[in-house]
């Protein structure tokens, strides 16, 4: 259904056009002494477009009514530019408005208008220069009077009519456009605050972790402990530079990686003298739903490998590669240059957790991994970003 703004413009464009063209008729034929055709075509506009303007009320189509009164302009346009000299007729300019109503539709129709009004042009070209069958009803004593009145037509239909439509139109869609970013802004501000939120009750669940460990005795429930706090940890990192980054829906992990493994380090209470990196992640961002299950996959690897993955001589080396492969396909190698892990053991015959999160995050990722334990651990996975 046509909103009440739709239809004020078809009756305004209706009543002001079938309204000009009957003063004009007058005008024509009583002052102008133009009382051959041209008058009557005016007349003839004016009744066609108020038919029109009923139809309008019974079907409803607002396309229908737009290309009717875009058809009946450019016939009575043409018609009149027939009888008024062809080519050197004023009423000929009258038709670019035909266009602009043509668009004022739809980009297609203003298209398809533009094109038809050319080669209507080119055919009265035609019909003047070649066939010789316009004609000149307009005296010389009107000429001058003629061509003012088609100016006036023109101003009317382009500028008072249709460029009034245009310029409301443009002003409702700027302020469409700016209410949308107003509620970009409140959106942005709102994620942000769910990933404070979500990163402070990690904290908390940390901290209460972290108070338990005190009351514990047994050294290996306490390292379960710690290693849970790791793990609650990598995930409220990524929600805090999130909220801190400039893109909420993507991470930039490069320094996400570099932050959780200084955290590890720390936490480990080991020496920095004693660890080295090779961070190897291009500049790349990653999703929300592929950074967390991620994230966890690097915490054990690298937990791992922190605590068993020293050489012979008590030094540690850990890398982290991440290649992009293809569209949101990428493959991660992770390990360390230490001892390595017996190939026999694997996440469905040990009791580790850190291997069956390993493989189960894996899963979760929708990749493969593969180990080598040769030189070190190296862990590889393909997976595809969610």
């Amino acid at each position: 259904m046509p909103t009440k703004k739709q239809k004020y413009y078809i009756v305004l464009i209706t009543l002001v056009s079938g309204i000009l063209t009957s003063l004009i008729a007058f005008v024509c034929y009583y002052i102008l002494d133009i009382q051959r055709v041209i008058p009557f075509i005016y007349w003839g506009y004016s009744v066609a477009i108020s038919i029109n303007l009923g139809l309008f009320y019974i079907h409803k189509n607002l396309d229908i009514s737009y290309l009717t009164t875009a058809l009946l302009v450019f016939l009575g346009s043409f018609l009149s530019a027939m009888y008024s000299g062809g080519m050197n007729s004023p009423m000929l300019y009258i038709l670019p408005s035909v266009i602009i109503a043509g668009y004022i539709m739809r980009r297609n129709y203003g298209r398809y208008t533009a094109v038809f009004i050319s080669l209507s042009v080119l055919f009265m070209y035609f019909l003047d220069s070649y066939l010789g069958v316009t004609h000149d009803y307009v005296p010389n004593s009107s000429r001058s009077m003629f061509s003012l009145l088609s100016i006036i037509i023109c101003i009317v239909m382009l500028g008072g009519i249709l460029g009034d439509f245009m310029a409301k139109n443009s002003y409702q869609v700027y302020k469409a456009k700016k209410f949308i970013e107003v509620q970009n802004q409140e959106k942005e501000v709102l994620l942000k605050e769910i990933h404070h939120r979500v990163k402070n009750n990690l904290q908390i669940v940390m901290s209460l972790l972290k108070l338990q460990g005190y009351l514990i005795k047994d050294e290996k429930t306490l390292e379960i402990f710690d290693e849970t706090r790791g793990r609650i940890y990598s995930m409220a990192l990524t929600h805090e530079m999130l909220y801190k980054g400039d893109d909420l829906a993507n991470l930039g992990y490069n320094k996400y990686v570099e932050t959780l493994i200084l955290n590890l380090i720390e936490s480990l209470s080991m020496s920095k003298a004693n660890v080295s990196t090779d961070i190897q992640i291009p500049n790349v961002k990653i999703n929300l739903d592929t950074a967390i299950p991620l994230g966890l996959v690097i915490n054990e690897v690298i937990t791992n490998s922190l605590k068993y993955g020293a050489n012979e001589e008590g030094k540690t080396h850990v890398f982290i590669r991440l290649t992009i492969v293809g569209k949101d396909n990428f493959t991660l190698e992770i390990g360390d240059n230490g001892k390595g892990i017996n190939e026999e053991v694997t996440y469905e015959n040990s009791d580790s957790l850190g291997l069956q999160l390993i493989q189960t995050l894996t899963e979760q990722l929708d990749g493969q991994i593969t180990r080598e334990s040769v030189n070190g651990t190296k862990y590889t996975i393909a997976f595809k970003a969610q």
